[in-house]
């Protein structure tokens, strides 16, 4: 009987991961072309800058208990923080061009965790823990197997697949988490309530995030906030079904996806810039590959890149120690309505990105087992 048991939950788990793993199949000339992205990413879009944590008080220091901060009775220095900024650039830049891509992923995930434990000893956790879940498993993935300076060993097709596929159970678990929590305080039948308008008006009147079509959505009618109570819910919780219904499914859920961020964007003036290359993880670019290697082929193009890494380096370390915390590299307020433009774009190209990917997209997939 307990043999039985054994085999028929085996079955079922391998039923489970191999539909899962059918919904992700990327090769690794797509994790190649992600990889040089998530390294761009990171140095021109996304640039925490931990520095101003060394001019915080001791008063505020409450780290939280799993933590490295933990061991600290105050904040470290501000030449600490600064040190951290220096090898999160480094280490994006090493991404990049694929110098040991793999051990620098790594070692911008462990780098990033000690930083964040001591930001969030100021009792704010934030929610881009899934950038650095991403950066963890591509590391293991092979991405810096080709177009590198100094090339990891390729890995089989079956450590791809785990990579890809952990990821993605790991996105649909963190927005049903989400999603669940509303469903507790938000679906239900009083019109007079809604957790849509709580966010429209604190947004709106307390952050004073007041750009793009932000007065349109406050002067809308309440029943309407509330009807998008439910359709945020549903949203939340349903990714893992399109995940194991086909690729395309999770392909149509990742495009609703981008549409609900975009949409966010315009109303709610709140960017979520870092689930870009999150969801750029699953769109097949395999096709860009042999473009990208014939142009760093071309002298005139390693110049190209060598000269716009360089200013980007430069700024990023000029922002470094002028306590800067602005994602994008050439624009100073963390705040200006220049970067919700700029994000706008990006969400744009990445809706379009996703379509394509999700209906236009004829590749055979073969599948190794995990």
């Amino acid at each position: 009987m307990i043999k039985k048991l054994y085999f028929s939950i085996n079955n079922l788990n391998t039923l489970f991961w191999s539909r899962i793993v059918k919904s992700t199949y990327l090769d690794a000339k797509s994790l190649t072309v992600l990889r040089i992205l998530t390294g761009m990413f990171l140095l021109f879009f996304y640039s925490p800058g931990y520095g101003w944590i060394g001019t915080s008080p001791r008063v505020f220091f409450k780290p939280p208990f799993l933590s490295v901060a933990i061991f600290f009775d105050k904040f470290p220095g501000t030449t600490f923080f600064q040190s951290i900024d220096i090898l999160l650039l480094l280490c994006a830049v090493f991404i990049t061009l694929g110098i040991k891509s793999k051990l620098s992923s790594i070692a911008y995930c462990v780098i990033s965790m000690v930083a964040l434990s001591f930001q969030y000893s100021l009792g704010k956790i934030d929610h881009n823990i899934l950038l650095y879940v991403m950066i963890f498993y591509m590391a293991f993935s092979g991405w810096g197997s080709s177009l590198a300076l100094v090339p990891d060993k390729a890995v089989s097709s079956a450590a791809q697949n785990k990579c890809l596929s952990a990821l993605a159970f790991i996105l649909c678990f963190a927005f049903f988490t989400a999603g669940f929590n509303k469903a507790l305080n938000w679906i239900n039948l009083d019109f007079n309530t809604s957790g849509t308008a709580l966010w429209v008006y604190t947004n709106y009147y307390i952050t004073f995030r007041q750009y793009l079509l932000a007065d349109f959505l406050k002067g809308m009618p309440f029943y309407n906030l509330k009807i998008m109570d439910y359709l945020g819910v549903a949203f939340e919780v349903s990714p893992l079904l399109f995940l194991l219904r086909s690729k395309k499914a999770w392909g149509t859920w990742l495009l609703i996806a981008a549409l609900f961020h975009l949409t966010t964007l315009l109303f709610l003036n709140i960017a979520f810039l870092t689930h870009v290359i999150i969801y750029a993880t699953f769109i097949d670019f395999s096709k860009a590959y042999n473009w990208i290697k014939n142009l760093l082929a071309k002298r005139i193009f390693r110049i190209i890149t060598i000269i716009l890494l360089g200013v980007c380096v430069s700024v990023r370390v000029y922002d470094i120690f002028k306590f800067k915390t602005s994602k994008l590299v050439f624009i100073a307020d963390f705040y200006a309505e220049e970067i919700l433009i700029v994000s706008l774009v990006i969400w744009i190209l990445m809706f379009v990105l996703l379509y394509n990917n999700a209906f236009k997209s004829k590749r055979p997939i073969a599948v190794n087992s995990l």
